[in-house]
């Protein structure tokens, strides 16, 4: 039975548990751009699956769902406070459980990484894979494409630069490009 009040707006629900509401920030393949969604706090991995489906970040339901910088992928039962995720959080689904990195500095080195994994652990790991220390690491920047692609920001997430099925990315290690002016 629903029970309407005037104004319009329907009574809490008649459980003595009121459920909160928090918005994530999502991530997913083909795209740095995240968008916010809002689930119910005892909402399920399975629950931002269907959300990232319904915004276009995934057509699959078998996605994975990972938190930002994590290396484990998450169990779609799971409820997301028992996978530590809260108000705020940054999550990303993909079809990928790993993408393969392939880095171009005098040579190539190649890692895998979960597809949450923010591009600043994908340089850090870079630097040290080509033996840069001090000024010569922290002077370095990824590129997407050629050493004149896009610049990537520290805070994006590597699988976001995938297309499934494919799951690799192919950045070039170059030195920051300072602007005089």
């Amino acid at each position: 039975m629903c029970f309407t009040i005037r104004g319009g707006q329907n009574p809490p629900p008649l459980n003595d548990k009121m459920t909160k509401n928090i918005e994530l920030y999502l991530h997913g393949a083909g795209t740095a751009d995240e968008k916010m969604i809002t689930v119910p706090e005892d909402a399920t991995v399975h629950d931002v699956i269907a959300e990232a489906e319904k915004l276009g970040f995934t057509e699959d339901f078998e996605a994975a769902v990972f938190v930002e910088d994590g290396d484990r992928e998450l169990d779609h039962s799971a409820r997301l406070h028992e996978c530590g995720i809260k108000h705020k959080h940054h999550v990303h689904c993909h079809r990928c459980r790993k993408v393969t990195v392939t880095v171009n500095f005098n040579g190539q080195k190649t890692h895998s990484f979960a597809p949450g994994t923010r591009v600043s652990r994908v340089l850090h790991w870079a630097a040290d894979a080509f033996g840069l220390l001090g000024v010569d690491a922290k002077n370095k920047e990824l590129r997407l494409g050629d050493t004149t692609g896009t610049i990537l920001n520290s805070n994006q997430h590597i699988g976001s630069f995938t297309h499934p099925p494919k799951c690799e990315v192919d950045l070039y290690l170059t030195g920051i490009v300072e602007v005089q002016g």
